[in-house]
């Protein structure tokens, strides 16, 4: 399981729970669609929630986006999905250094923050990157992923 908790007192984990079509071998798209659970700590509450948002190779370029900025290599500075419900953004805090933070949109945002209620109000949790470690971070979502690999020809 991914978890982040630095010293802020917000906290982000994410698991994968089970393909959502298991019965699919080879389906484009259908065949690596995934189950995720997750749990999120924020100044106004804490929820948890399960949903299918992710595809495995999603999963596996979230892994690599978080090798490379732990590696110090230039990258886009966000990475979000298909489904838009979930979005990470690396920016810079107000201490010079860099902050991941992840964004929350329609199924994975609260019952009391819905999008349709609060548009234009982001809901994210913050992640000063000197407390957290990505690259165990990463290496934790590649071992998830072995036991849900890609399974359809692309």
């Amino acid at each position: 399981m991914l978890h982040l908790a630095p010293n802020n007192g917000h906290v982000f984990e994410l698991s994968l729970v089970s393909y959502q079509f298991p019965e699919l071998k080879n389906e484009r798209y259908d065949s690596d669609w995934l189950r995720i659970r997750f749990r999120v700590v924020h100044p106004r509450g804490e929820w948890t929630g399960i949903a299918s948002s992710l595809f495995t190779w999603e999963v596996t370029g979230l892994s690599e986006w978080f090798d490379t900025i732990a590696n110090g290599d230039a990258i886009e500075p966000e990475i979000g999905f298909i489904e838009p419900n979930l979005l990470f953004r690396l920016v810079d805090d107000v201490s010079g250094g860099k902050c991941l933070r992840v964004y929350f949109e329609i199924e994975w945002r609260p019952p009391w923050a819905r999008s349709h209620t609060f548009p234009d109000w982001p809901l994210l949790v913050e992640f000063p990157l000197q407390e957290i470690d990505l690259r165990t971070a990463a290496a934790v979502l590649r071992e998830d992923l072995k036991s849900y690999p890609q399974r359809a020809e692309y």
